[in-house]
């Protein structure tokens, strides 16, 4: 099966028994977190609702993706971010001049969108040869260009890149820690192989309406630059109070001295902080997601058994 991503992690799935295209995905799915864009039939018409080129399908073609253009803008989202189109045409219409303009709009991105093409009889709009319909995925905090690489080189890398790729698992993309200088040093203990575990507030989680890993899940480290750095796997999470940190779970989230008092220093600061912007109360009581995780790429520092 081929499995691509475009720029905000929508997967595109083309599976092998279809056939293979260069202008269009045979499906699409969104991962968890994005705001859905849904157009309506987008006419190639002025402001008046008048046709503005009547009989020429390239010319209007190009006008109503602009008009999708603008309802992109208006919604905070791109070209990047549709995932499906669905056109409908003219019979009998000379369908060459559409094609390119469509071309000329989409040249630039690199996923196909599943695209949906119906011959009709007419239009409601009179004069009109085409109608375009986009449906785009917005993310909220979208995979960037360095998470993308190193998802698909994870994707097509390992024999475990390869079960994830036919399960169609979605990754998020985030740093430890809050703050340049945090977040690479995070990551640099990551990558050292020091750091194999976190932790967050669930008060915190919930305010911010941010949905908690589970086990199995992927995500791609970043540093402090937003630069990838690794792909992990959640291992094991459990919640329990601040306060009931363990010996051990302190060494494995590598941190300071990496022993249990430094860790309940530190995470009693970071705790009271994050919970005094969002309005929340914070005692040694507050219930704490422990998450563990393994390195599964790049392969040169990936831990045994992944």
């Amino acid at each position: 099966m081929r499995y691509t991503l475009d720029m905000n992690g929508t997967s595109f799935i083309n599976p092998d028994t279809l056939v293979a295209s260069p202008a269009f995905s045979h499906g699409a799915i969104i991962p968890p977190g994005f705001r859905l864009l849904e157009t309506g039939g987008i006419n190639g018409v002025n402001r008046d609702g008048r046709v503005t080129a009547p009989g020429d399908i390239g010319a209007q073609t190009t006008r109503a993706l602009e008009g999708v253009e603008a309802i992109l803008t208006e919604a905070g989202a791109r070209r990047e971010h549709i995932y499906r189109v669905r056109i409908a045409v003219v019979e009998g219409v000379e369908l060459h001049p559409g094609f390119l303009a469509w071309g000329r709009f989409w040249q630039e991105q690199r996923h196909q969108p599943v695209i949906t093409v119906t011959v009709v009889r007419s239009l409601v709009v009179p004069d009109a040869l085409v109608e375009i319909e986009v449906s785009a995925a917005i993310p909220e905090d979208g995979l960037n260009d360095s998470s993308i690489a190193m998802w698909l080189a994870f994707l097509g890398g390992c024999e475990e890149g390869r079960r994830a790729a036919a399960a169609g698992a979605q990754p998020r993309a985030w740093a430890f820690g809050s703050g340049e200088e945090m977040e690479t040093e995070l990551a640099e203990l990551v990558m050292a192989g020091t750091k194999r575990a976190t932790a967050s507030s669930m008060a915190a989680l919930l305010a911010i309406r941010e949905t908690p890993p589970a086990v199995g899940d992927y995500s791609i480290i970043y540093n402090g630059r937003r630069e990838a750095q690794c792909v992990i796997r959640t291992t094991a999470l459990h919640v329990a109070p601040l306060e009931s940190v363990t010996d051990e779970f302190a060494r494995r989230e590598g941190e300071g001295d990496r022993t249990r008092a430094s860790w309940l220093d530190g995470h009693r600061r970071f705790f009271s902080a994050e919970h005094e912007e969002l309005g929340l109360p914070f005692d040694d009581a507050v219930p704490v997601l422990f998450e563990e995780f393994l390195v599964v790429w790049p392969r040169e520092i990936a831990d045994s058994g992944t």
